[in-house]
């Protein structure tokens, strides 16, 4: 049987749709002074909320070393703060500084505006279909990550067919 998915051309299109993504961002001098891992690490926090710094490390598969080079050039940028948890001091928090929402909030804005233009370019039936094998290859890729991105919240919603 023709493999009609060579993983050739699903990496080609991945890599199209992740290079698209950041040609999409605003431009703005913030972003065109950050490097591809600051922008995963910023949009990480921003999309999940203060995280601890090593499951940053985890789910951006460095080592810890390199997030906290990251996280300090974040944070001098005016980004992102760190914090100590109040029920382990040891552990550090990272999350967004007011600047890093204000920041995060205008690439949202104009994602929004991206996405609301492309979709009404879109038959409404299309749109389910392609919505629903989305969050299917979404799902499937995420059970052969040990990455831990979506919860298992977010697994069940990516795996029922209601969307």
């Amino acid at each position: 049987m023709k493999n009609l998915f060579p993983a050739e051309e699903i990496l080609k299109m991945v890599f199209r749709l992740v290079v698209n993504f950041t040609s999409m961002l605003p431009k703005t001098e913030e972003f065109e002074k950050m490097n591809t891992m600051e922008l995963y690490l910023f949009l990480y926090v921003a999309l999940n909320g203060p995280k601890k710094m090593s499951e940053l490390a985890n789910v951006l598969k460095t080592a810890k070393s390199n997030i906290t080079t990251l996280v300090d050039n974040l944070e001098g940028k005016g980004y992102l703060k760190r914090e100590r948890s109040f029920s382990d001091r040891r552990t550090v928090i990272v999350q967004l500084t007011e600047k890093g929402e204000k920041l995060y909030r205008k690439l949202l804005d104009s994602f929004q505006s991206l996405v609301e233009k492309v979709v009404a370019k879109v038959p409404q039936k299309d749109l389910e279909e392609i919505s629903q094998g989305f969050f299917k290859m979404v799902s499937l890729f995420t059970e052969y990550s040990d990455s831990g991105y979506f919860s298992s919240k977010e697994r069940k919603f990516i795996q029922t067919d209601e969307h």
